[in-house]
């Protein structure tokens, strides 16, 4: 089996596997518009020759049944009666093409929404871990442009399938008329097949080099525009802007090749096809004893079924170009459903205390990022976390919230397993304000309400420090720009802070929330956090003794290893304590 044969039993799968019995419905529309036309175009010899006074039906061939047709619907052989058949037919012919346009319209909306919600769901269900390996800019481009590029290029392959049916279904209508006169067009079409499958596995080459080169580019993109700030005020862009120059000459290079094929099926395209009419015409005047009439219709057919065939490597090209838009779509698909996270039975209503590790062990690759980690956090206390950059920190914390497994050891909801618990029904009582702000490119309103038309509570405004929303033009309708970027970093923790608050949360975690405030408004919101601990468990990731020494319990981490655990001021006790040697330090103890 050919590699080009493989491709299309390849191919040919995906489709059926997304379209199914849907395909065969447009296929089968083709045919029958196809044999519609074929029927219109036969009954022209009737009207040529009943204008002339006689119908002969050796000139139809086997198609001569149509005569016999005509004769048991007792319609007369005369021009009005053919012709009104004849407009019937092609009526048909056309509620058939826009039937099947229709239904391909449909189906192409349904198979975009279709890989759109599987990318979505894909995402939420994936492990965090597995997340953590992509490229963002890589994946957005897959999912953006690819993913359109991937379904065009699935009803390229319809259309062009639909359109091979009409080519032999015309060659089989002028073989039913003239034979030994049909087969010699297949003569005439071989050259055009060598040359056109010439160009179609140069496509298929230039088409997998493209798509991967549009998405490294798109990659790069992403990381100029999320790095710009730095970029631009270090002056180092034109170090990235000669990788970004290599890109677009190979993509310009890329495209320009594969446009030239098109080009060349394009030009040949009429050539082709008159040169193949030239050379059946001069046959019947050298060879051909057939009646005239008979040879016309025949080679009427045959510049169908050419055209046609025409149109087929004009689509197949077009499938191709953009064909590895298909793999590239659905392998990253399947890569991230194969890594779909497992969730236990157990629903809960509220996340159960106390939380426990016992003897929790993390890995990453090779490379052990937590040992052995062992501590309760009861309800409504504060945690503090603390220790050096690199500690292991953020990874406790991802686990503590079920985004990683650990590899060795168990953490535990009251008495139930974490593993066993359905994070659906425990992710929703969490809330989570990370160091670097998230804002969505949405109103105030929209980022804290999360999308809901539910009014702001009023106590929010206090609570997180709100005032500066009065001073804005729009108020909370207010768009805050990709990222939070027309807001100051101060701004973007407190609509972060209000967020959370808004929830009915059990459990609120704080990566550094304050890093970005003023004094002032720092010590709002540190009595809004303390406040707090009335109805949920406070777990804050801090640099700051100071903070630390407000919680209820401190967690010290150090080279992926809890060092101590327990109360502040029972750690300040111990002399040989990291706690009280950091508080020492900064004059806290």
């Amino acid at each position: 089996m050919t590699g080009e044969q493989r491709s299309i039993r390849h191919y040919l799968s995906i489709i059926w596997g997304i379209l199914g019995w849907r395909y065969l419905t447009l296929l089968a529309l083709t045919l029958v518009a196809t044999l519609l036309d074929g029927v219109g175009l036969a009954l022209f010899l009737p009207l040529l020759q009943v204008s002339e006074g006689s119908i002969t039906p050796e000139s139809l061939g086997r198609l001569a049944v149509l005569m016999d047709m005509l004769e048991t619907l007792h319609i007369p052989k005369t021009t009005i009666g053919v012709f009104i058949v004849m407009t019937s037919v092609f009526g048909v012919k056309g509620l058939v093409k826009f039937t099947e346009g229709a239904l391909g319209s449909k189906l192409k909306a349904d198979t975009i929404m279709g890989l759109r919600h599987r990318f979505v769901d894909s995402v939420g269900r994936v492990k965090f871990v597995h997340l953590l390996k992509q490229d963002s800019g890589y994946l957005s481009h897959v999912f953006g442009g690819e993913l359109n590029k991937a379904v065009t290029a699935i009803f390229l392959f319809v259309v062009a399938t639909a359109t091979l049916c009409m080519v032999i279904a015309y060659v089989l209508m002028a073989g039913l008329v003239n034979f030994w006169f049909t087969a010699l067009t297949l003569v005439f079409m071989t050259p055009a097949g060598l040359i056109v499958r010439f160009l179609n596995q140069r496509t298929k080459m230039g088409s997998t080099l493209l798509a991967t080169g549009n998405s490294e580019f798109q990659s790069r993109i992403t990381q100029m525009l999320q790095n710009a700030k730095y970029l631009l005020a270090t002056g180092t862009l034109p170090h990235m802007r000669h990788l970004l120059d290599d890109d677009i000459a190979a993509l310009r290079i890329q495209q320009y090749r594969l446009g030239l094929h098109a080009a060349a099926i394009k030009g040949l395209r009429e050539p082709i096809i008159l040169a193949a009419l030239l050379g059946l015409i001069f046959v019947h005047i050298n060879m051909s004893e057939a009646p005239l009439l008979n040879v016309l219709f025949v080679l009427l057919l045959v510049y169908r079924a050419l055209s046609s065939l025409m149109n087929f490597h004009a689509s197949w090209q077009s499938f191709l170009a953009m064909s590895s838009s298909i793999d590239l779509v659905l392998s990253h698909l399947s890569s991230l459903e194969g890594e779909a996270k497992s969730e236990g039975p157990v629903r809960v209503d509220g996340l159960p205390y106390p939380i426990k590790f016992d003897n929790v062990c993390f890995s990453f690759g090779d490379k052990n990022v937590l040992e052995n980690v062992t501590l309760s956090i009861p309800q409504h206390t504060m945690l503090a976390v603390v220790g050096p950059s690199g500690a292991g920190k953020s990874t406790f914390v991802n686990l503590l919230t079920g985004l990683l497994q650990p590899t060795k050891g168990v953490i535990s909801y009251g008495p139930t397993d974490l593993s066993k618990l359905k994070h659906t029904s425990l992710h929703p009582h969490i809330g989570y304000i990370t160091q670097e702000p998230v804002v969505f490119k949405e109103s105030i309103h929209k980022n804290i309400m999360l999308w809901s038309e539910s009014e702001v509570p009023s106590e929010l405004r206090e609570a997180a420090a709100l005032e500066f929303v009065d001073d804005l033009p729009l108020g909370l309708d207010t768009q805050v720009g990709d990222r939070g970027l027309r807001l100051s970093g101060g701004q973007r923790q407190r609509i972060c802070l209000a967020r959370e608050l808004a929830k009915d949360l059990n459990l609120l975690i704080l990566d550094e929330a304050t890093s970005s405030l003023d004094p002032v408004t720092e010590q709002v919101i540190r009595d809004t956090i303390t406040a707090m601990k009335r109805k949920c468990t406070i777990v804050m990731i801090t640099h700051r003794i100071d903070h630390a020494l407000d919680a209820d319990l401190v967690a010290y981490f150090e080279e992926g290893a809890l060092i101590e655990f327990g109360a502040p001021d029972q750690l300040l006790r111990r002399p040989e304590s990291k706690l009280a040697l950091l508080a020492q330090r900064v004059g806290q103890a």
